[in-house]
């Protein structure tokens, strides 16, 4: 609903996929307006799935916000590269008290806000520029869109509910392994929700 509203008032929808002459099976609105709203909801619950361990999402919006700044600033749309700037010094705020010991944490609504957000900036990029491609911004959240992909392949082909949580995202594979390191060297136990991010 909420993308629906910002379609609405913008009037801009996702039609360039960077699918070459496929692209024009995305023009029409009754294409346009589902796949815009597909994508804005794949990336929010991206953001959403890979927050399990401190910085890894806010970590990862950060970077996707300061790509999504210099990509705009490069192609002339700096209203959209200032926006992009503030996104990050607000994620930059919350990470200093996030990131190593998770004082504060982002929660569902944190999480889905970058996500929505940077959406919007990237849809916004690819639609109003005509110089941006959406393998750009593919690439630049890549790790959200992964990991919400993934989830949604593995718990069908497992014959699982697809809204079910699991703990199989690469973060817990990674967190557990480091538990099981943990053992042998038991100083990492501390550290073990840090390094998981780092790793990743």
């Amino acid at each position: 609903l909420a993308s629906l509203y910002v379609g609405l008032l913008t009037q801009i929808w996702l039609r360039n996929l960077g699918m070459g002459p496929l692209d024009e099976l995305f023009d029409p609105l009754w294409v346009a307006i589902p796949v815009t709203l597909l994508v804005t909801a794949l990336l929010s619950h991206g953001f959403n799935l890979i927050d399990g361990v401190n910085g890894l999402s806010s970590g990862v919006g950060l970077v996707g916000a300061l790509g999504c700044s210099v990509i705009a600033f490069q192609v002339g749309a700096e209203a959209i590269g200032t926006i992009a700037l503030i996104l990050s010094a607000g994620i930059i705020g919350f990470m200093i008290f996030n990131f190593p010991f998770g004082w504060i944490f982002l929660g569902d609504t944190g999480a889905y806000l970058i996500g929505f957000v940077l959406a919007w900036l990237g849809i916004t990029l690819v639609e109003t520029t005509g110089a941006v491609s959406p393998w750009a911004l593919i690439l630049l959240f890549f790790w959200p869109l992964a990991d919400v992909v993934f989830a949604v392949f593995r718990r069908l082909l497992s014959g699982r509910n697809m809204f079910e949580p699991d703990r199989l995202h690469l973060h817990s594979i990674v967190n557990r392994g480091l538990q099981v390191l943990a053992r042998r060297y038991p100083g990492l136990e501390r550290w073990r929700n840090p390094l998981t991010t780092l790793i990743l």
